[in-house]
């Protein structure tokens, strides 16, 4: 959490276009981020850096959905949203219907030559197109 408390004040004006305002938010709030998205590092397919490129976008969205009349602090309900923004995305990464968005085939290897005259080479293409389409299919 952050050391400093952040009152609706600040958060009102990064909702309305202090960038310093939203600056001091998303540096206090930072850390948080970070040990949320730690705790799934190595539990799900995603890396360090897109579990918290979505709990920086519940942080964002934390900011847009306040509402102090509630009785909640701030970084209670910001905690709530990253959490909850990252344990969604988790949950789409692993539902099968996107199993075949979350897999790649690496095409890096794959030479592609202009010369199509010769034979050779028109074997070795169409041997390389095979393999390629049987590591899509899979």
């Amino acid at each position: 959490m952050s050391k400093i408390p952040i009152n609706s004040d600040k958060v009102y004006a990064a909702r309305y276009g202090d960038k310093a305002a939203m600056n001091e938010l998303i540096s206090s709030l930072a850390p948080t981020v970070e040990c949320i998205a730690t705790g799934y590092v190595g539990r799900c397919p995603m890396s360090r850096s897109d579990l918290i490129q979505e709990g920086m976008i519940g942080l964002l969205g934390s900011v847009y959905g306040y509402d102090p009349d509630e009785g909640v602090r701030f970084e209670t309900f910001a905690t709530v949203c990253i959490s909850n923004r990252i344990k969604s995305a988790v949950r789409n990464q692993l539902r099968s219907k996107h199993m075949p968005l979350n897999g790649y085939v690496d095409i890096d290897g794959v030479e592609i030559s202009d010369d199509m005259s010769d034979p050779q080479t028109m074997i070795i293409m169409q041997e390389r197109f095979e393999d390629l389409s049987e590591s899509i299919e899979k």
